[in-house]
């Protein structure tokens, strides 16, 4: 049944690696896989063969990745040190690449239009092993020079990225562990986001994200420095609708119509 879906979406984390067909769309089910920090270039474009190799018939290969997307390529991924200048080609398939938020971004315009909401300025933020964002304005994603807006965990926080106060590895952890640390410069580090754009709102994703919204300690201590330091007060903060938004909208990627969310409802 899934196999006979016209794309494929795979998401690269910095910790594993997702897949499934726009089924997901639906019902949200993917396959999973734990992916080593220090693989290669070539290990990644293996295990991405393989894993396309299972739906011979879908000629669409959509890939969500955690890094630099640069045309149709993969420059670098901070997380995933040994994978640089990558691109991505399999006989007979047709691949497009994007940065993981930017495509989480599109699944929530997605879900956006069909609620008819009239959020249409907002940011997607994820924390999971590092912090990315997508900028969008008027329901469009701002991209900025050479695909770079949105990259917020890279901002500087007491001389340490953004990433590496509310983010990092084995983040469960050391979020169990620095939970009320985490929480407070995650507060912070989003409010000197939207102090910069003042969007309308803000979805939340990311293994980490997620906590910051659903632990009622973490939460309590985030909308705390968060309200502190935001200067707009009505900025509506939400997770994001899909788990893994990122995987979501890596089946929009080859559309270019501009209502091609319809094909999908």
């Amino acid at each position: 049944m899934l196999r006979k879906e016209k794309i494929l979406g795979i998401d690269i984390g910095a910790t594993k690696i997702e897949w499934a067909t726009s089924n997901y769309l639906k019902d949200q089910k993917s396959c999973k896989l734990k992916i080593n920090p220090n693989i290669s270039n070539v290990k990644i474009l293996r295990l991405i063969q393989k894993i396309s190799n299972d739906f011979p018939n879908i000629k669409k290969i959509a890939i969500a990745a955690a890094g630099f997307i640069q045309n149709n390529s993969i420059k670098k991924m901070p997380n995933l040190k040994k994978i640089k200048n990558l691109k991505i080609e399999l006989k007979n398939k047709e691949v497009k690449i994007e940065n993981d938020l930017k495509c989480a971004a599109l699944s929530q315009i997605y879900k956006n239009s069909l609620k008819k909401s009239k959020i249409k300025n907002f940011l997607v933020v994820g924390a999971g092993t590092g912090i990315g964002g997508a900028i969008v304005i008027n329901n469009k994603i701002y991209r900025g020079e050479k695909n770079l807006a949105g990259e917020i965990g890279h901002h500087i926080i007491e001389n340490k990225e953004f990433e590496k106060l509310a983010a990092g590895y084995n983040i469960e952890k050391k979020f169990k562990k620095n939970y009320k640390k985490m929480a407070k410069y995650f507060g912070i580090g989003l409010a000197n986001v939207c102090n910069i754009l003042s969007p309308q709102a803000v979805y939340i994703c990311g293994s980490v994200g997620r906590e910051y919204l659903k632990n009622k300690k973490a939460k309590k201590i985030f909308l705390h420095y968060f309200k502190k330091y935001c200067i707009n007060k009505h900025i509506v903060l939400r997770l994001t609708f899909y788990k893994n938004p990122a995987l979501g909208g890596t089946y929009f990627l080859f559309s270019t119509h501009r209502n091609f969310f319809t094909s999908f409802l």
